[in-house]
């Protein structure tokens, strides 16, 4: 479970198909506005939440309510649980998500 506190401010790159997908994908399910979306790809200013521009190209980030900056899958965490997903988040997580290829990147072949 994540420490975070909403609301959260989710600073992501559009530009990056895996984060766009995941963090529209989870926006759809914000009822009640727990997260307010920041794309540097459409102007976001990554510095104005904490974080660096490189860094938000890398992985999406979180700025909590307490203006702790959460990133990567902790980043990830924290959205599911600001939406009551987070039990579903941890259920479904598999070590190929953190440790090497997925579903999404699969493994690339040698040359």
């Amino acid at each position: 479970m994540s420490t975070a506190k909403t609301p959260l401010t989710v600073v992501f790159d559009g530009g990056n198909l895996a984060s766009k997908l995941e963090v529209e994908k989870l926006k759809t399910k914000d009822k009640n506005n727990a997260m307010t979306l920041v794309d540097i790809a459409a102007g976001g200013r990554a510095e104005e939440y904490g974080c660096t521009i490189d860094a938000v190209k890398k992985t999406i980030h979180v700025r909590d309510a307490d203006g702790t900056v959460f990133a990567g899958i902790e980043a990830i965490s924290a959205m599911h649980d600001a939406l009551g997903l987070g039990g579903y988040f941890r259920f479904c997580r598999t070590p190929g998500l953190t440790t090497g290829p997925s579903g999404f990147f699969p493994k690339k072949k040698a040359a």
